[in-house]
C-alpha cells in the first residue's frame, strides 16, 4: 500500500514543534516567535550556504609533465588534488580512464575531458573546481624493469672476480672429465658461477670436489661444485657447456714463404684455444688450400690461417708474357716484358716489345695476359 504524506506550511511545522517550557519574563508567544525566527535562519544557511561551500570542497589540476608506462591513463596520472577531500575521489583516482598512447608519444588531454569523467562516476560538478592549466601532454614511456621479476645480483662484484671463479671452475672441470675419460683433451668449457659465490669460488682452496655430469660430456651440462665457506661445506650446483676444438689443417713440417701448398704438407689438428681467435680464419677442407701460395713462413703445427696464403704468382716481374688481344673473333698475339707480378685474374702493367709502348693487361694464367683491344667503332673490347 502507499505511504501517503502530508504537507504542512513551514509556520505550522515550527508552530507545532516549538517548545512548552516557560522561560521567565517572556510570555509564551514570544518564545514561539523567537523559536520561529531561529529556525528560519537555519533553512536559510542549509539551503544558501551549504552548495557554496560544497562547490568549493575539492580543488584540482593537471599535473606538471604527466607521463605513465601502463597501457591505461588513470585519473591519478593526470590529476592532483589542491584542497578538499572524498572518499570516491580517492577511489576513482585509480580508476581507468581511457587507453594510453603509444610508447614514445604523447596524448592531449582538457580538463574539460577530466571533469566529465568524473560527472560520469557520479561527482557533482558544484563540488569540483579547476586550477590552473585547462590543457596537458601525457607522455607514455617504456616500462623500466619489474623489480618482482627482476634477478637481483651483488652489488659491487668485480668482473674480474667473476671471471677468475668461471676460468678457475672450467680448469677443475677439465680435471674432472680427464679422469672420467682417461684422456687429455682441449675441452672448450663455459661455466656459469654464481655471482654471490664469485668471491670465494676464486680462491682454488676454497674447492674441495667437483662431480656431476653425463657422458658423451658434450653440450649442457650440470655439475655440482664443493666449496668451503666460512668453515662449512656448500654444494653449488654449476651450469656449464661443453664442446671439443674444431679440427683444423696445419702444417706438418716448416713451409717457406712463397711456397706452393701440397697436400702432404698438411693434416688436422685441433685448434688451440686462444682469447679472440675466430675458428671461421682457417681451414678445415684440404681442397680449399692446395694449390695456394703461401705469404710468410709457417713452423710444424701452426694451424694455417686465410691471412698466411693467397692465390699463386704466376707471372713475376720483369718476366717475358704472352699477349693477346681479340677483336671481332680474331685474336692476336704478342710479346711484352711485365712491369709487376700478381695471380689469376690481377691487373699488371706490361710493356710491349721493341717500341716500349705501356698499356693495362689481366693476368689469365702462367705468362700469359690479355688486353684490352679498340674496335672499328672507336670503343674497348675485352
Amino acid at each position: 500500500m502507499a505511504m501517503q504524506t502530508t504537507t504542512q506550511p513551514i509556520d505550522a511545522f515550527y508552530a507545532s514543534h516549538t517548545l512548552e517550557t516557560e522561560q521567565p519574563g517572556l510570555s509564551t508567544r514570544s518564545q514561539r516567535v523567537s523559536l520561529n525566527l531561529f529556525g528560519l535562519a537555519a533553512i536559510y544557511a542549509l539551503c544558501y550556504l551549504s552548495p557554496a561551500c560544497a562547490a568549493e570542497q575539492v580543488v584540482l589540476r593537471f599535473v606538471e609533465s604527466p607521463r605513465t608506462s601502463e597501457h591505461v591513463v588513470r585519473l591519478g596520472d593526470l590529476v592532483e588534488v589542491l584542497a578538499g577531500n572524498s572518499p570516491s575521489l580517492e577511489q576513482i583516482m585509480r580508476l581507468p580512464l581511457a587507453p594510453s598512447p603509444r610508447e614514445n608519444s604523447v596524448q592531449t588531454w582538457h580538463s574539460r575531458d577530466v571533469l566529465q569523467h568524473l560527472e560520469l562516476r557520479g561527482l557533482q560538478p558544484t563540488s569540483m573546481r579547476w586550477s590552473g592549466a585547462t590543457q596537458v601532454e601525457l607522455q607514455r614511456v617504456s616500462a623500466g624493469p619489474d623489480a618482482a621479476s627482476t634477478t637481483f645480483e651483488p652489488a659491487f662484484v668485480q668482473a674480474r672476480t667473476v671471471e677468475l671463479a668461471e676460468k678457475l671452475v672450467a680448469q677443475a672441470i677439465v680435471e674432472f672429465l680427464e679422469l672420467q675419460t682417461g684422456e687429455r683433451t682441449d675441452w672448450r668449457i663455459t661455466a656459469n658461477v654464481p655471482t654471490n659465490l664469485a668471491d670465494v669460488i676464486r680462491i682454488r682452496r676454497n674447492i674441495v670436489g667437483i662431480g656431476g655430469g653425463q657422458e658423451p660430456w658434450l653440450g649442457e651440462q650440470k655439475f655440482v661444485l664443493q666449496i668451503k665457506d666460512h668453515g662449512r661445506i656448500v654444494n653449488v650446483p654449476i651450469a656449464a657447456h661443453i664442446d671439443l676444438p674444431p679440427m683444423v689443417l696445419v702444417a706438418t713440417r716448416p713451409l717457406g714463404r712463397e711456397q706452393i701448398i701440397q697436400a702432404d704438407m698438411l693434416e688436422l689438428a685441433p685448434l688451440p684455444q686462444r682469447d679472440g681467435e675466430d675458428p671461421a680464419n682457417f681451414y678445415t677442407d684440404m681442397e680449399q688450400l692446395i694449390g695456394k701460395q703461401l705469404k710468410r713462413s709457417i713452423s710444424t703445427g701452426l694451424p694455417i690461417s686465410s691471412a698466411y696464403v693467397s692465390a699463386p704468382t704466376v707471372i713475376g716481374r720483369n718476366e717475358m708474357v704472352e699477349v693477346e688481344s681479340v677483336s671481332g673473333g680474331v685474336t692476336v698475339r704478342t710479346m711484352a716484358r711485365s712491369l709487376g707480378s700478381g695471380a689469376v685474374g690481377d691487373l699488371i702493367d706490361i710493356e710491349t716489345v721493341p717500341n716500349k709502348h705501356r698499356m693495362l693487361a689481366t693476368i689469365m694464367g702462367p705468362l700469359k695476359v690479355r688486353v684490352a683491344a679498340v674496335s672499328a667503332r672507336g670503343g674497348l673490347e675485352r
